[in-house]
């Protein structure tokens, strides 16, 4: 998946604006992020990809970016 599929689905998902920059912004910034829309995101990441994500390093991940290479 790449970035502009991968903010275009984070886009749909959390019903908010977002571009490429704001991909490196930490999670904890992000308005409506919370650990609900974590697992939900992971869950559609892997059902998008069909690949599964390792549950521990995406707990790890800081950053939406951090997410995305989990995902790529």
């Amino acid at each position: 998946m790449d970035k502009q599929d991968f903010v275009s689905l984070v886009q749909d998902f959390m019903d908010m604006n977002l571009t490429e920059s704001a991909l490196s912004t930490p999670l904890v910034e992000l308005d409506g992020w919370d650990s609900l829309h974590a697992v939900r995101l992971l869950s559609e990441l892997e059902a998008k990809t069909g690949r599964t994500v390792s549950i521990p390093a995406f707990l790890q991940a800081n950053t939406l970016n951090d997410i995305h290479q989990l995902a790529s």
